[in-house]
């Protein structure tokens, strides 16, 4: 049964349950050890109605974080060493989501972890989970990360993404105006270019029309002018004979 299937199971559980039976079902759907996405729970009437600790422990595990749950410890259900340690896979999830390199000392940090091998076990374990793809670079005490699963997300993170998105249409339009111009420049240009060409191909032929004009109007003025040669000719004749 994959992620989608059993967050399906344990919703319609408890679209029909009601109080300690809705509680129980909570209970093992943070128990799940397959499942790591809790927001069509959380958006039930019933749960958003229920006032018990299990629903901020849900809220935890949906978007929350170790620290998170640490913080308010006292006042949340106490957790098994199984439930912890989904926890911990869920919270790396959230610490590496806007990197791709991820210093060992960061992710020991937030996770309280003590060694470098439970660092490594927990991320081998995540990945076991399908949650997330990368590598560990133990000489420079680094996760490259390459995919992750997504999380739940809040309000707050909707917010923070759609702002996201608005930069990105501001940057992908100044970039589409840019390309826009490179290529009106590199237009104007060539057709600059062309016209150019055809005005130095026009200009031999126009010289060579001017030269063969000229050739042939010469031509016909030596013609003329032998004819009139000739007719004087003819008239200097007629006086001799005369």
């Amino acid at each position: 049964m994959g992620q989608l299937d059993r967050l399906e199971h344990y919703r319609l559980l408890a679209s029909g349950a009601r109080g300690s039976a809705l509680i129980d079902i909570l209970r093992k759907a943070i128990a799940d050890r397959e499942l790591h996405v809790f927001g069509e729970l959380l958006d039930l009437p019933a749960v958003v109605e229920l006032n018990d600790p299990v629903v901020d422990a849900l809220r935890i595990f949906s978007y929350g974080t170790l620290e998170d749950y640490m913080a308010q410890e006292e006042k949340l259900p106490v957790l098994t060493v199984e439930e912890k340690q989904k926890l911990r896979r869920l919270t790396l999830l959230s610490i590496v989501r806007p990197y791709k390199r991820v210093p060992y000392a960061v992710i020991a940090e937030r996770m309280q972890l003590d060694s470098v091998r439970e660092l490594e076990d927990l991320v081998i374990d995540a990945q076991s989970y399908r949650l997330i793809q990368c590598r560990l670079d133990q000489r420079a005490a680094v996760v490259l990360v390459e995919d992750r699963a997504g999380r739940d997300v809040t309000d707050n993170d909707i917010e923070q993404m759609l702002l996201s998105l608005n930069r990105w249409k501001s940057t992908a339009e100044k970039l589409v105006q840019s390309i826009d111009g490179q290529i009106r420049g590199i237009v104007d240009t060539k057709q600059r270019d062309a016209k150019t060409k055809e005005v130095g191909a026009a200009t031999p032929m126009e010289s060579n029309r001017d030269i063969t004009w000229t050739t042939t109007n010469e031509g016909e003025g030596s013609g003329l002018a032998r004819d009139s040669g000739d007719g004087r000719s003819g008239r200097t004749e007629k006086r001799r004979k005369g």
